[in-house]
This record gives C-alpha cells, sequence and structure tokens, in this order.
C-alpha cells in the first residue's frame, strides 16, 4: 500500500510509533511531510467495525474540512495513511471547559448535518450489544454473569429507547481523537455511522466524565432542545454501557493501566441502575 501511495522511497525514511492507542499507528516522515499509518490490532468482526463504510466516511469528512487528507484507505485490510496535522490532541484536562465543549458541540453538529456518503452503514446499537455480551458470556462467563443486572438494565432502556432520524456520526470523541483549536479536526473513525445524534455526543461526555452542568452546556451548545435532556442521559448510560462491554472483551479489564477506568464505569452504571 505504501508502494502504491508513496513508491519506494519511504522504504528508507524514518517510521516512529505512536503510542496511546488502540491500533498500530505510526507516523511516517517522507522529508518535510509526515503521514499518519494506522494498522488495526482487534478483530474487526468482533468489534463490528465496516471498514468500506469507514472509507467511505472518511474521504466525505475530510472533503468537508472535518479530517485529516486521506492518502490511501484499504477496505481489506483496514490500513489507512492520513497526512499528519502536526497540532496535538487535546489534553484531559482541556475536555470539560466551556470554550472546548463549546468547539467541539459546533464540530459534531457540521458532521450531523453533512450527507451521508453512498456506502455509510447504519448502526444498530441494541443488535451490537447483545453481540458484545454473547461473545463476552464465551469469552469471559464469570465476567457475563456478574454483569446480567446491568444487561438486563441496558435491554429495558433499549426497548424504551427514543430515537430521532438517523445521522452521521462518529461515536468515539475521545480526546486522543480531536486536534485543533479555531479549527477542529476529527481522527478515528471507526465505529462512525449514521446513528443516533445524541448517542454521539454521549460519546464526548462520557469519555470524559463531564458533569451535569457541562453535559447541559454541551447539549445547548449543540442546539438541542432543553427537553432533550433526559433523553440523553439514556444514551450516556448505554454509551456507558457499551465502553464496559468494549473494554471487556479488548483485555483493559485485566490490564493494570486500564483497570481503573473500567472499574469507575461500572460503578458509575450500578449506581444509575441501581
Amino acid at each position: 500500500l505504501l508502494d502504491r501511495s508513496f513508491g519506494e522511497r519511504w522504504r528508507d525514511a524514518p517510521l516512529t510509533r505512536v503510542h496511546g492507542t488502540t491500533n498500530l499507528v505510526l507516523k511516517l516522515k517522507l522529508g518535510r511531510e509526515r503521514f499518519a499509518l494506522r494498522i488495526p490490532q482487534l478483530s474487526d468482526a468482533s468489534f463490528h467495525v465496516d471498514r468500506v463504510s469507514e472509507c467511505a466516511v472518511v474521504h466525505a469528512v475530510h472533503a468537508a474540512g472535518l479530517a485529516p487528507e486521506v492518502v490511501a484507505c484499504d477496505a481489506q485490510t483496514g490500513i489507512l495513511v492520513t497526512r499528519w496535522i502536526q497540532t496535538p490532541p487535546w489534553s484531559p484536562a482541556q475536555t470539560a471547559s466551556p470554550s472546548r465543549i463549546r468547539a467541539i458541540a459546533a464540530v459534531v453538529r457540521k458532521v450531523h448535518e453533512l450527507a451521508p456518503p453512498r456506502q455509510v452503514r447504519t448502526l444498530d446499537l441494541a443488535g451490537n450489544l447483545r453481540s458484545y455480551c454473547s461473545t463476552l458470556t464465551v469469552q469471559s462467563p464469570k465476567l457475563a454473569r456478574d454483569f446480567a443486572s446491568l444487561n438486563d438494565r441496558s435491554n429495558a432502556l433499549l426497548q424504551h429507547r427514543t430515537v430521532t432520524a438517523p445521522v452521521l456520526c462518529h461515536n468515539d470523541l475521545n480526546c486522543r481523537n480531536i486536534i485543533g483549536g479555531g479549527e477542529v479536526r476529527l481522527l478515528d473513525w471507526e465505529y462512525s455511522g449514521l446513528g443516533e445524534a445524541l448517542f454521539d455526543l454521549a460519546s464526548y461526555s462520557q469519555n470524559h466524565d463531564l458533569d451535569k452542568e457541562a453535559r447541559q452546556l454541551l447539549l445547548e451548545a449543540y442546539g438541542a432542545a432543553p427537553a432533550a435532556m433526559q433523553r440523553f442521559e439514556v444514551e450516556c448510560q448505554l454509551f456507558d454501557w457499551a465502553c464496559v462491554l468494549w473494554m471487556a472483551l479488548a483485555g483493559s479489564a485485566t490490564n493494570a493501566a486500564e483497570r481503573p477506568r473500567f472499574e469507575r464505569l461500572v460503578s458509575r452504571l450500578r449506581h444509575a441502575w441501581g
């Protein structure tokens, strides 16, 4: 793929690993130019990643000025090459500031207003959660039993969940995937697709543990009606549950570095769901 993109000149160029990401991400230096090379490390099937959809989305959002330039996107392997943007990603400490909340609300609104590309998938949250739970039952039966009450509560919420017309969503608004100040761009569109706008906003809220006041500001800056707050809280809880299951399947539950966050999410859900 790199041969096709750059010719053989890349073979003598330095490749540096970028840490702090689930995927293998390498920074490629070619003269004065810099590129990011993303190689998936988890099973697409197990984590419901659609590479055809992702490739369609990354081209569309770059054309809209919301993501880096795409050099190559290979749907068969999941390898993605983009132009490197030198601006550093947001830090966790920045994410709750009013200015950053307003900035992310504005860029998410732009994403949601985009005409979706033809090959984009439609997300099935309920189906994905059922699949995660089924896989967890096989992979870690004890953990699945411990989570039985949380799964029951999730199913009850999904049964009565109110959703709006689907829009193009990012669905993983973690600060590591957000760069820029005045001109914000989003990275890592693996979990993108047509889905519920409030769930997309919930991914920002819950990834950064926003308090109620900050969540309210996020909705107001986005332009949501005040009555949406109750539905938003449900989406936040469902996003937490999706994260718990994803982390359990990805091995974060036993990873020393990730374990505290995993336990914090489980505790937050048990408190919210009794």
